[in-house]
């Protein structure tokens, strides 16, 4: 990433640049997709171990050749040494490992468990509404090369 004063003299601008940057935008402008606040990457993610992370999804990003693993902001510090919060990491580690295996029912299975997880950790997103919509349509129409992987359709 790049970060300072750029141009010339006739147009002259601080600003960022680099693959950093256009991910970032990228993952902010998924936050309306997943129902959730701020979304970080992986990258990000290792840096604040203070602040309670969830993981949402393995999503491709237009501009991307490989997944980024995201993550959901969820609170601070108090947040983070709470029982609840291991209950909610506990609960949607399994949700995603059976959505990424494909097994969509039992996906669905275990959602009123991670949304009782995100309720007593007074995490209520729509995340889980969206995720409850998207494997119903998975269970639907699944895919034959089915890989656990979201590919973004809006920037």
């Amino acid at each position: 990433m790049s970060v300072g004063n750029f141009g010339s003299d006739q147009r002259f601008t601080y600003s960022c640049l680099g693959d950093e940057v256009n991910l970032a935008a990228r993952l902010e402008g998924q936050c309306k997709t997943y129902g959730v606040g701020v979304i970080i990457g992986h990258n990000t993610c290792m840096q604040v171990s203070t602040f309670a992370t969830l993981e949402l999804d393995l999503v491709m990003v237009k501009g991307k050749t490989e997944p980024e693993q995201i993550f959901a902001l969820v609170g601070g510090k108090a947040v983070v040494d709470s029982s609840a919060f291991r209950t909610l990491v506990d609960r949607q580690a399994e949700l995603l490992a059976f959505y990424r295996a494909g097994s969509f029912a039992e996906a669905q299975e275990i959602m009123p468990a991670c949304v009782a997880a995100a309720g007593a950790v007074g995490w209520h997103q729509s995340y889980y509404e969206m995720m409850r919509e998207r494997i119903d349509s998975l269970i639907d129409d699944s895919p034959p090369d089915w890989n656990g992987v979201y590919v973004a359709k809006e920037k």
